[in-house]
């Protein structure tokens, strides 16, 4: 039995002729280009989806296109409902069937995925299956095709950067660890900070084990200019989150004068430089919270409105000093300000 579909009306992907069809599930098979390829076969647990397709059959159809031979169909997208019908011996399931190419078929099986919030296809696999794609369309092709932006494509591309060859992210390497913990953006973020695929690893292996949080990762590859501290930085980060701090890691570079007086400064205290900033900014925030300020050595325009912040809000010189300093602060890691005079060892 067989009925005209229209289908795709709701996707990114390009709209197709499409037959709803009942068959016998011997006569489907899995289509070679799928990309779910790990997480599949006898081994893997359907019990949930075969107690469900038992009560209920199939409620979604697979989408498949005729065999090679003409006798049957070959599923590219729902095989673990297909797999899972046949372990519950339904004798007849529905089934889309479409007429696609190769490649067609392939991108048809990510895009099902990527609008059921991605399921559970592992890493690898849709890796795999994009730069298939991307070899043969190119990446604004596959984009537009799948209803995605390219940077979340290049995102998902990143097992397959020879960088990671032969670590746990290949998608050609077996591993024995979940790298699913780490979201797609933390994996390029790894690979900036460390510049070292084996250093990357550890890094990646380390934060798994510990279930680091994610936000933590993120922040510390934002601030390291290295592998160097990067792992006491994330310690650091991920301690603040726990406590409920909030952390400001501002990006600070200096020119000429300044980065001489920066260094003299912190080697009479036995200090690295970024060490050195830091002390710097919190022997200032000390002053300034504690009243320390003298006016007439201000900018008139600056002490006038911080006199002005005094009568609005009614607070002293010290509460209005420090709300600045916080707002100033706020708009130097907002606006990416790069440059910043605050070495005066007076």
């Amino acid at each position: 039995m067989a009925e005209t579909v229209n289908d795709g009306a709701e996707s990114g992907f390009r709209h197709h002729d499409a037959e709803l069809k009942y068959v016998a599930p011997g006569n489907v098979e899995v289509d070679e280009f799928n990309e779910r390829q790990t997480g599949v076969g006898p081994e893997t647990d359907l019990g949930d989806l075969e107690q469900s397709i038992k009560e209920n059959g199939i409620e979604d159809p697979p989408q498949a296109r005729p065999s090679d031979d003409g006798e049957g169909y070959k599923v590219f997208a729902g095989q673990r409902r297909l797999m899972a019908a046949k372990a519950v011996g339904l004798s007849e399931i529905p089934l889309i069937v479409k007429d696609l190419d190769d490649m067609e078929a392939l991108a048809a099986s990510v895009n099902e995925n990527n609008e059921h919030l991605d399921k559970d296809v592992s890493r690898k696999d849709r890796a795999e299956a994009l730069e298939e794609l991307v070899d043969d369309w190119g990446i604004e092709k596959v984009a537009d095709q799948l209803g995605i932006d390219t940077q979340t494509v290049r995102l998902r591309l990143e097992p397959t950067d020879d960088f990671w060859s032969g670590t746990i992210f290949d998608p050609d390497v077996d591993a024995d660890v979940d790298t699913e913990y780490l979201a797609d953006d933390i994996v390029p973020k790894l690979r900036r900070v460390t510049g070292d695929s084996e250093l990357a690893e550890r890094f990646a292996k380390k934060i798994i084990e510990k279930n680091v949080p994610p936000g933590a990762v993120r922040s510390a590859a934002e601030v390291a200019d290295g592998p160097e501290g990067f792992w006491d930085e994330i310690v650091e980060q991920w301690n603040a989150k726990v406590k409920g701090e909030d952390r400001i890691r501002p990006r600070i570079t200096l020119t000429g004068d300044d980065v001489k007086q920066l260094r003299a400064w912190a080697k009479d205290r036995g200090l690295n430089e970024k060490k050195a900033v830091k002390q710097i900014v919190l022997e200032r925030l000390e002053q300034e919270q504690t009243g320390n300020v003298d006016l007439p050595e201000l900018d008139e325009e600056l002490a006038n409105d911080l006199r002005d912040l005094c009568d609005e809000h009614d607070m002293d010189m010290s509460e209005a000093v420090e709300r600045a300093l916080d707002e100033w602060l706020y708009y130097l890691t907002e606006y990416e300000i790069d440059r910043l005079s605050v070495f005066d060892d007076k």
